[in-house]
């Protein structure tokens, strides 16, 4: 070995020494990096290349984060022109009836479903049931309160179908 090389090691293995010893008294990991007197091409090369690497990571990283910003931003948007009603997140429990009401919300849910798939009524005629009767578009964001008179209109709407006069919901409202 050549004097230099010998000198270098030696003070790179001093160094890893002072680094671990430091590391165990604070008992923190610390990375050792031999001092080096100039760096090569490669190194140089390696270095760049290590940089726009991280450069790269970091636009990706920015990139994703944004993307989840902008979805929960979306999101936000939606929940407030519902009204901050989202229907898997306020819908009551099925058995849940009004104080007082006959009732519950799954016995609205069975009735709102027969105005719909009833022939001579539909979908479009128990969402009417809903919006006058309850304000609602949806049997979850149906407050308690409205329970039984959906539910009776929905009776009333199935047994005014095929009757003289008119629309069944029609008659309803």
């Amino acid at each position: 070995m050549s004097a230099d090389l010998l000198t270098r090691f030696i003070t790179a293995v001093e160094s890893i020494a002072e680094s671990l010893s430091a590391a165990k008294a604070s008992k923190v990991s610390v990375p050792v990096t031999p001092p080096t007197k100039s760096e090569s091409t490669d190194d140089k090369k390696a270095a760049a290349e290590k940089a726009a690497a991280d450069k790269k990571a970091a636009a990706d990283k920015a990139a994703a984060e944004k993307a989840a910003a902008e979805k929960k931003a979306a999101a936000d948007k939606a929940a407030a022109t519902s009204g901050g009603k989202g229907a898997a997140a306020t819908a009551p429990a099925g058995s849940t009836k009004a104080p007082g009401g006959k009732r519950s919300l799954d016995d609205i849910r069975a009735m709102v479903r027969k105005v719909a798939t009833t022939e001579g009524l539909g979908k479009q005629d128990a969402i009417n049931v809903l919006e006058e009767e309850g304000g609602v578009k949806t049997v979850a964001e149906l407050k308690p309160e409205n329970y039984d008179a959906v539910y009776e209109a929905c009776e009333a709407a199935i047994a005014n179908v095929g009757k003289a006069g008119g629309d069944a919901v029609d008659d309803l409202m």
